[in-house]
């Protein structure tokens, strides 16, 4: 890694940073100026919507990867879609299509990717470090010493999401088809509920029909849901309603406004989180995808920076 290729990237977020204030600033003139005219209600709250989505927030930098190979350019992947003006991405969504490549490609399957860049923040979320992965020149199908550093590091306070390390099974199971129930099961530590907030925040950008609908997280008490009630915003997700089952079956006033689960009328509002598993019932036969604690690495690296996600 070298100090002008870092220099490079750290101007590539402050650029990427300048285009999300530009667009959030588009979107809230279009949106004033609808409403002075007084036009289409249902475009104006859109707007607002996503204005609301694209504000910048410090704790989350705005991309914490990128793939070289499949296109002629790099392509840097984030939270949100962050446009540069000419009708191409500076920074395009985790939940693309194209994204998917950035956590399955393979030295055995390697998806046109060529290269793969992780990057590491420290606490100011200040870009300090690159790891370069060459898939030509991996010997094997593990977890880089980069990423296993970040996945085992241990994080205080409410939780954070894990976008930028995903895994391929993890990924697998955020993208699965909305067609039927999933019940996530693993042991504890294994990303049960973070793979399932990801997937809530995969379905509301796939399915127009869940966003309409609305998704509500129920959690099995306040607690739980204090710590992981910043997972979605962070992933610009913003309307995602959180409730204790206390709150939702009226034995305490919930402070959020509850929406319920578009899965099918017999499962609305049965979203079930727990050591053991979390996931959707129904009355249809529930899919099951299992999780497994990554194994450790015997390697002890000094750490110098964090990556943009939690686990």
């Amino acid at each position: 890694m070298s100090a002008d290729e870092l220099g490079v990237e750290r101007a590539r977020l402050v650029y990427a940073r300048e285009r999300l204030r530009r667009d959030r600033e588009e979107m809230l003139a279009s949106a004033d100026r609808l409403v002075a005219r007084g036009d289409d209600e249902d475009m104006i709250a859109w707007l607002y919507r996503r204005a609301f989505q694209l504000d910048d927030r410090d704790d989350a930098p705005l991309f914490f990867g990128r793939i070289d190979g499949p296109l002629p350019r790099p392509i840097y992947i984030g939270r949100r879609y962050v446009g540069d003006g000419d009708n191409e991405p500076a920074v395009i969504d985790w939940r693309t299509e194209m994204a998917a490549r950035f956590y399955r490609a393979t030295a055995a399957e390697p998806m046109e990717v060529v290269k793969r860049r992780r990057y590491g923040f420290d606490d100011a979320n200040e870009l300090t470090s690159f790891d370069d992965e060459l898939l030509a020149e991996m010997t094997g199908e593990g977890i880089s010493e980069f990423v296993q550093r970040e996945i085992e590091l241990a994080h205080y306070g409410p939780m954070r999401d894990i976008v930028a390390t995903i895994q391929p099974d993890q990924d697998h199971i955020v993208r699965l088809g909305a067609g039927s129930s999933l019940v996530v099961q693993g042991g504890p530590g294994t990303g049960k509920t973070a793979v399932g907030l990801h997937r809530a925040a995969f379905l509301l950008f796939e399915h127009q029909n869940v966003r309409r609908q609305g998704v509500l997280v129920i959690g099995p008490n306040d607690q739980f849901i204090h710590y992981i009630s910043r997972v979605l915003p962070a992933l610009g997700e913003v309307e995602c309603k959180h409730v204790s089952v206390a709150g939702l079956v009226g034995a305490e006033k919930p402070d959020r406004k509850i929406l319920y689960w578009p899965n099918s009328k017999a499962t609305r509002g049965s979203r079930r989180f727990s050591n053991g598993h979390c996931g959707l019932r129904s009355a249809h036969p529930p899919r099951t995808s299992s999780l497994r604690r990554p194994a450790r690495t015997s390697a002890s690296t000094p750490r110098k920076s964090r990556s943009s996600c939690g686990t």
